[in-house]
C-alpha cells in the first residue's frame, strides 16, 4: 500500500512483511537539500507509524547529487534515527552500472549492533535478504 507519494519518491508499506519500500524517482535530480531532508524525514515518519524493521531504498533512479554536508547529515541523523527506531536491515538497490563500486563492501555490513546494510541490483534480491533469518 502506498503511504507517501511526492514528485520525488513513493513509499510503500508492504503489509505483513514488516517492510517499507522507498522508490526514488528520476525527478529527484530537481531536489534541493532541504527537500531531500523532507523526503527522508517522510521515511522516518513511516517507520515510526508502521513500526517496520526492514527498509528497501530503491536508488536505481535517484539522481540527486549529494554534497558532503548532505552525506554527513544522512549518516549522523537519518541513519542514527532509523537505528534508534528499531530498523534491523536496510537494503539499498543501486543501478547495475554502479553496483561493482559497492560489491567489495557488500559483506552484509553490520554498522551497529543489530543493524545491517547491504547493496543489491534488484528488488527481488533485496527482499530475499530482508526476509531471511540471518
Amino acid at each position: 500500500m502506498i503511504v507517501y507519494n511526492s514528485d520525488y519518491s513513493t513509499i510503500h508499506c508492504l503489509e505483513g512483511m514488516d517492510m517499507l519500500y522507498t522508490e526514488w524517482k528520476e525527478s529527484s535530480s530537481d531536489l534541493s537539500e532541504e527537500e531531500l531532508k523532507t523526503e527522508m524525514e517522510q521515511i522516518l515518519q513511516q517507520v515510526e507509524e508502521h513500526h517496520t524493521k526492514n527498509i528497501i531504498a530503491d536508488t536505481s533512479r535517484f539522481k540527486y547529487k549529494a554534497t558532503q554536508k548532505t552525506q554527513r547529515w544522512i549518516g549522523r541523523f537519518f541513519m542514527a534515527d532509523i537505528i534508534e527506531m528499531g530498523v534491523k536491515k536496510y537494503a539499498i538497490i543501486v543501478p547495475k552500472e554502479v553496483y561493482p563500486q559497492f560489491e567489495g563492501d557488500n559483506n552484509e555490513e553490520e554498522l551497529y549492533e543489530g543493524f545491517k546494510v547491504k547493496y543489491f541490483m534488484s528488488k527481488d534480491q533485496a527482499m530475499n535478504w530482508l526476509i531471511s533469518d540471518d
